[in-house]
């Protein structure tokens, strides 16, 4: 159970996903080699995004021949879930020497599902090549992380319980009495001192969250 007071912090938290392909040069049966390549970027928020992933996919890469000489390629990119091309997330980029494309992307995916970015890469001369786990295309796991992080979070709420809410509190119960509950059509004061504004978002909801605690799941 967590109290409502943390319930809002984690309304307001994002997590970010992404991942890079690895910046080291993939050598190609022929000699061809590819340096950079895919790489995406993405937010997810409840509110704001309404629980869908979304960013920017892209490639910015560089082909050779084994001479030095810029070779042709294409590179493609796009977004796995769970093993599966996720629609609407596929880029690709065609060119000699370099290659270079982006795109906004939506996707949905939850926290138990396996996220990966692939990248396929074809020559134009018919070298083949292979990603770092040796294939092609090559399907690496994305990585997230919780902005801000939990820690960040839980401290926030200790300093509230704690500190601030003991000390305000009282405060707020004695002007709820004194105004009635509240601002009408902008805040309203619980008896318990529960403060909520009108926000249709729902993010501030509530602004201030006394004892008892709400809860939820």
């Amino acid at each position: 159970m967590r109290t409502a007071k943390k319930a809002a912090f984690g309304a307001v938290a994002a997590t970010a996903m992404a991942l890079c392909a690895p910046l080291t040069v993939a050598h190609a049966d022929q000699g061809d080699t590819l340096k950079g390549g895919c790489h995406f970027s993405t937010n997810q928020q409840q509110t704001v995004t309404n629980g869908q992933n979304q960013g920017v996919i892209a490639d910015l890469s560089a082909s050779q021949e084994a001479t030095g000489a810029p070779s042709g390629a294409t590179v493609k990119c796009w977004i796995n879930v769970n093993g599966a091309k996720a629609p609407g997330t596929e880029i690709d980029a065609s060119g000699l020497g370099v290659q270079q494309n982006e795109a906004q992307i939506t996707f949905a995916a939850g926290d138990t599902d396996a996220v990966a970015l692939c990248q396929q890469v074809i020559f134009d001369d018919g070298s083949s090549w292979v990603g770092a786990d040796g294939t092609n295309p090559d399907c690496p796991a994305a990585m997230s992380t919780q902005i801000p992080p939990q820690v960040v979070i839980d401290a926030i709420n200790n300093l509230f319980v704690t500190v601030i809410d003991p000390t305000i509190c009282p405060v707020l119960i004695q002007l709820g009495q004194l105004t009635g509950g509240g601002v009408p059509g902008v805040l309203t004061i619980g008896p318990d001192g529960d403060v909520n504004v009108i926000d249709p978002l729902g993010i501030l909801d509530p602004v201030e969250d006394c004892p008892p605690y709400q809860t939820t799941p």
